[in-house]
């Protein structure tokens, strides 16, 4: 498999203010632990965050998600569009599976990494 094709194979897809795509990689990890002012060796910190997701996390893991596609895309324009969304548990519901499904696709990508 290529290059290529292992990106849009990492990537998942999400409806926003328009049809996004999610990846996530070792610099967007950064930016999450940066901008939720979390050490870098608490990864259970991050993954209890992540469990239970309010508006501010999951604009920060959305937007590091986001920022490989859109490098204009700023926090602010995130949670400005998680807020039109704010009383549609359903559709938050949607957004927080696709940051669990493209933070997934992230770690076994980086497994298999590794592995080469």
């Amino acid at each position: 498999m290529d290059k290529q094709e292992r990106r849009v194979r990492n990537t998942v897809f999400v409806n926003l203010d328009r049809k996004r795509k999610l990846k996530y990689s070792i610099e967007s990890y950064r930016e999450i632990l940066r901008n939720l002012q979390i050490s870098k060796g608490s990864s259970e910190l991050m993954e209890m965050m992540l469990n239970r997701l309010d508006l501010r996390y999951l604009s920060v893991f959305l937007w590091a998600g986001l920022n490989w596609e859109d490098p204009m895309l700023h926090l602010v324009k995130v949670e400005n569009i998680l807020v039109q969304y704010e009383k549609d548990s359903d559709k938050l519901k949607e957004i927080e599976k696709a940051v669990v499904n493209a933070l997934k696709n992230a770690v076994k990508s980086l497994g298999q990494q590794s592995e080469n």
